[in-house]
């Protein structure tokens, strides 16, 4: 029995359902892109947490492609790599948003077996695949409507992949002598990393990779929606490049440099990275307006209260300014840190620029239940 069904029938592919206490350690969560493998392990020391390994490795193009796994053995072979240098044994694993659907539904509240045949009836109403070509899982969120619980029900998150995706990336592990105490979607991890532990109230959260950018909608820590856009870090850098006639080394110094920062002085650097930036903010503000147009957004802690920008592409100079004027909500860039420790107090040790891209990975490691 491969790795992958011994993951489903204990329930560790999604967040949901945690494994024995006993494989709780190490705490290493694994970050798989198609342009990186990023690590992050948080140890525990007298009921404190402590950061322990970390690091970033580039993948070679065409390794991963669109979250599909298609060189395998280059992956295994990387993933050995990682093994060996962080001494792993047990790790967590950040699997692909572009692959996966998630939604809320509202089921009565039963028994995790009858409540997943439920789910599985009606499952093809929600997604364009197959049952039977499909893992998926669910939670029951805490976060009922008044209209749910005055019809006696309880509120779902379903995430759906793909088999043959869930398959891939378990057989990997596997075979790099990995394993994979859980497999979560990236935007779950993230909020698990950006929204602090008791927050109660909704945000926004703004993924900007180098090849797309997720977005995702949080109520009290839990996510109800992501979607994946693909606009980027390079769709800036090549837009870029083609306004201005130049070299992708230099198109990438000028997005890094200069940004949107209008005290740069540089009007054309600024105009030609203002197109595709405001692109990226009219998608975003799509969603926004659908998450408060429908009806049982109305209530007032469903509401989102700012939008918070994580991952490399949110260290965009200006970019934080630039959102909250054509947004008009207080955007921020995340602080990975505020699970961890008080930063006014200890030195993290990574820069806040450094910090945008492992908050996936940080999320992974803090996953204690």
């Amino acid at each position: 029995m491969s790795s992958f069904f011994h993951a489903q029938k204990h329930s560790i592919f999604f967040r949901f359902f945690p494994p024995p206490k006993i494989l709780l350690m190490p705490h290493i969560g694994i970050d798989i892109s198609d342009r990186s493998v990023r690590y992050f392990e948080l140890l525990e020391k007298r009921n404190t947490l402590a950061v322990g390994r970390h690091g970033s490795e580039k993948l070679p193009e065409g390794i991963v492609v669109g979250g599909e796994i298609v060189d395998r053995e280059k992956l295994i072979e990387l993933l050995v790599r990682l093994r060996k240098e962080t001494k792993a044994s047990g790790v967590r694993v950040s699997i692909p948003e572009e692959k996966s659907y998630l939604f809320t539904t509202e089921i009565p509240p039963l028994p995790h077996d009858e409540a997943r045949g439920v789910i599985s009836f009606h499952l093809e109403e929600h997604v364009p695949i197959s049952v039977a070509d499909t893992v998926f899982d669910f939670t029951y969120l805490q976060n009922n409507t008044e209209k749910t619980e005055a019809e006696g029900k309880k509120r779902v998150a379903v995430a759906v992949l793909p088999r043959g995706i869930a398959e891939s990336y378990s057989s990997v592990f596997e075979e790099a002598g990995l394993s994979a105490l859980s497999f979560e979607l990236k935007s779950t991890a993230t909020a698990r990393s950006l929204v602090h532990h008791g927050d109660g109230k909704s945000y926004m959260m703004v993924d900007i990779g180098a090849e797309r950018t997720i977005v995702s909608i949080a109520v009290a820590g839990e996510v109800e929606f992501s979607t994946t856009l693909e606009i980027g870090g390079d769709y800036i850098t090549t837009a870029l490049q083609k306004k201005l006639s130049i070299t992708p080394e230099e198109a990438e110094k000028a997005k890094r440099e200069i940004g949107l920062s209008k005290e740069s002085g540089n009007r054309e650097v600024v105009s030609a990275i203002l197109e595709p930036v405001s692109s990226l903010a009219d998608e975003i503000n799509k969603y926004f307006i659908y998450w408060h147009t429908r009806e049982e957004r109305s209530n007032t802690d469903r509401k989102i209260q700012k939008i918070i920008l994580c991952g490399g592409g949110s260290n965009l100079i200006g970019l934080v300014d630039h959102f909250m004027l054509t947004l008009k909500i207080p955007v921020e860039l995340g602080n990975v840190w505020s699970d961890i420790f008080d930063t006014t107090e200890e030195v993290p040790p990574l820069s806040f620029e450094e910090s945008m891209p492992y908050a996936t990975a940080i999320g992974l490691a803090l996953r204690r239940e």
